[in-house]
């Protein structure tokens, strides 16, 4: 876990950490337990009725999320130079290289449609605002 995150996330236990580390790793509540030194049931209380836990679980498992997301990311250009070496190489099965080429056309469009939903959104976003702040200056029109 990041430093920042862990100064903003509430404080565990090294149990409850143990059991935070091999829960996030798709561990069961029994071997987080055994990690732990606990039993089955503590593991449960803790993810149901200790809200620090929960929130330090939560928070880790958010890490986790943007690191490996980071690395996909890092790791893009790497698979679009395979996909695009692939559909160069005369030598690949025609077959492979039209797998190949339909993939990165049907990855461009993705790539197109999320910015474009990205672009719309924050529009959106921005007319709300504006909607907001005009409802607070001047209160919501009622037909009359």
């Amino acid at each position: 876990m990041s430093r920042a995150l862990a100064e903003s996330t509430p404080r565990v236990s090294a149990k409850q950490q143990r059991a935070i580390e091999v829960l996030l790793v798709g561990g069961t509540e029994q071997q987080a337990a055994d990690a732990a030194g606990v039993s089955r049931r503590t593991v449960s209380q803790w993810r149901h009725q200790v809200p620090a836990f929960a929130e330090a679980f939560q928070a880790a498992r958010r890490d986790l999320l943007q690191r490996t997301s980071s690395r996909l990311h890092a790791a893009t250009g790497y698979a679009v130079k395979a996909l695009e070496d692939v559909v160069k190489d005369a030598k690949v099965a025609p077959a492979s290289r039209v797998s190949a080429a339909r993939s990165i056309i049907e990855l461009s469009q993705k790539a197109y449609e999320t910015d474009d939903l990205e672009v719309r959104l924050h529009e959106i976003e921005e007319q709300m605002e504006a909607t907001r702040a005009h409802e607070a200056t001047f209160g919501r029109g009622r037909p009359t």
